[in-house]
C-alpha cells in the first residue's frame, strides 16, 4: 500500500508517485466519499453501537452503519427497544447527536466512560475533551435542557405558573398553578412530590393584627 491513512479520519495519504492508474480510485473512496460524510453526513443508529474509523481502498469506500466519520448520529422515533450507548472513539472529534425516539436515552462516550446522556427527544452537540478522556457537553441542548445541563427539563408551561423543583424520577422542575386575582396568595394541597398550587384570599391586615395581639407578636 503506497498510502498512509491520517490520524483523526484516516483519510488517505498517498506518497509521491505511487498509485498509478488507480490513484483516481483511492481518493474517490477513500478521500472524497469521507469528507462528504465528515462534514454533512448523518448516521441511524437504533442500538448501543462501538463506532470506528474505517478506511477507503481504491475498491471500495468502507463506509458502513459503525463508521465513526459520520457528522452527525441520529437514533429514530422507532427501531430502538433499550436506552442506547453509543462509545465513539477517543480522539478529537465533534458529533451532533440527535434523539428522535421519546421513550429511550441515549449515551455517547470513550471507551466506558460516562460520556454526555441525551434525555428521550433532545438533541445536543458532543466534544471529545482530551483532559477528561470522554465526550462532554459543548451544546446547544434542545429542544429541553436538562436539570443536569441548568435547564428545567420542561417543554412548556402553563401561563404565569409557579415553577419549583421537582423529586420526580427526570428530577425535572414542575409548573403548576395559573393566574389569581389581586390581593390573593398562592396555597399548596400538599400533594407530596407534585403538589398543585392554587390562588386564594389572604389573610386580611385586621386578622393578622388581632392574631398579633392574642399571641403577643
Amino acid at each position: 500500500m503506497a498510502y498512509t491513512p491520517t490520524t483523526l479520519l484516516s483519510l488517505p495519504v498517498i506518497t509521491t508517485g505511487s498509485e498509478s492508474g488507480s490513484w483516481g480510485d483511492v481518493t474517490n473512496n477513500g478521500l472524497t466519499q469521507y469528507l462528504d460524510i465528515a462534514v454533512a453526513g448523518a448516521l441511524s443508529v437504533t442500538s448501543t453501537t462501538t463506532l470506528a474509523n474505517t478506511a477507503g481502498t481504491n475498491l471500495v469506500t468502507n463506509i458502513g452503519s459503525t463508521t465513526a466519520q459520520y457528522r452527525t448520529i441520529i437514533v429514530p422515533a422507532t427501531g430502538p427497544s433499550a436506552p442506547i450507548v453509543i462509545t465513539a472513539p477517543s480522539s478529537n472529534r465533534t458529533y451532533h447527536v440527535v434523539n428522535r425516539n421519546a421513550t429511550y436515552t441515549v449515551q455517547i462516550r470513550a471507551g466506558a466512560n460516562s460520556g454526555v446522556t441525551l434525555s428521550p427527544n433532545q438533541s445536543a452537540t458532543v466534544t471529545y475533551d482530551s483532559v477528561a478522556a470522554d465526550y462532554v457537553l459543548v451544546g446547544p441542548v434542545g429542544p429541553t435542557v436538562p436539570v443536569s445541563s441548568g435547564g428545567t427539563g420542561l417543554t412548556t408551561t402553563t401561563a404565569y405558573s409557579v415553577v419549583f423543583t421537582g423529586t420526580t424520577a427526570t428530577g425535572n422542575f414542575q409548573a403548576s398553578a395559573g393566574p389569581g386575582t389581586a390581593g390573593q396568595v398562592l396555597t399548596s394541597n400538599g400533594a407530596g412530590a407534585l403538589p398543585t398550587f392554587q390562588a386564594t384570599s389572604g389573610i386580611s391586615t385586621g386578622k393578622a393584627i388581632a392574631m398579633a395581639m392574642i399571641f403577643g407578636f
